[in-house]
């Protein structure tokens, strides 16, 4: 458009959307690893629907060496975190993960990076053939981005420990039979949910998820993010504790990432 950024028509981004949905490999521990719909039940209690499973999309920009790059998000949830034991700081109700998929002009993945909806536990993945390195000096939050054996116009594999949701591996395997299948919503959704006095937002007037609170806010206070570990709204993910980190600034990845010379030069 006039700014520069890439607009897909509406067949392109369904198209985009499905080519990089990723498949999703959850260990099962407990019916709190289903993944689900959040929403509200008939005498207005937040519920939330496992027979159901939803992954909601949302587009996005970011800019890498000044040029505005495409970027597909998914996001999907869980009912919560179990304790882990009566202590556990990070337990509570719902739970998640958000996968953003950054593309090149020709509709191939650049770079993969994940957070939970709190905003913690920010990963970064490279496609094989991705021209991205890291650049150097390295900052702390990228020192562990991986690259991958797959290329990026194959959807990943998503690998998740039960429980704690850990992200712990991203390839290209594929099961004989789809081990999960779900279907798609706006991210939007979650700001206008059918509620017995008409239609209200999944989050507060703060940007977070009323319920979802954990202890570990009242260790993490002094860093500024309010309510630490509670699930957010798009645009509220604070991804530092230390300095100042935004998972939607389009601007955040090009302080991790560049292109290499020769990239750069054609």
């Amino acid at each position: 458009d006039a700014l520069g950024l890439p607009q897909p028509d509406a067949a392109q981004r369904q198209a985009l959307f499905a080519r990089h949905a990723p498949q999703l490999l959850i260990e099962q521990r407990s019916r709190a690893d289903r993944i689900g719909s959040p929403g509200f039940a008939g005498d207005g209690r937040r519920r939330f629907a496992d027979i159901e499973p939803r992954l909601y999309r949302q587009l996005g920009w970011s800019r890498l060496n000044g040029r505005w790059h495409l970027q597909l998000i998914y996001q999907f949830w869980f009912a919560q975190r179990p304790a882990a034991h009566p202590l556990d700081l990070y337990a509570g109700e719902l739970d998640g993960l958000i996968w953003r998929v950054t593309l090149d002009e020709r509709g191939r993945a650049l770079l993969y990076d994940s957070i939970h909806p709190c905003g913690c536990w920010h990963a970064f993945f490279l496609p094989a053939d991705s021209p991205l390195r890291l650049r150097q000096p390295a900052q702390a939050e990228a020192r562990s981005a991986l690259r991958l054996d797959i290329a990026g116009g194959t959807a990943p594999s998503l690998w998740l420990r039960g429980g704690d949701h850990r992200l712990l591996w991203v390839d290209g395997r594929r099961p004989a039979r789809p081990w999960l299948t779900y279907g798609f919503a706006a991210l939007d959704e979650l700001r206008s949910l059918p509620h017995p006095q008409g239609r209200r937002s999944l989050y507060d007037r703060h940007g977070l998820v009323p319920g979802s609170e954990r202890l570990e806010r009242w260790l993490l206070w002094p860093s500024g993010v309010r309510s630490a570990g509670a699930m957010r709204q798009w645009g509220r993910h604070a991804t530092a504790f230390i300095g100042r980190a935004h998972f939607d600034d389009p601007d955040l990845l090009q302080q991790y990432f560049g292109f290499t010379a020769t990239t750069a030069a054609e």
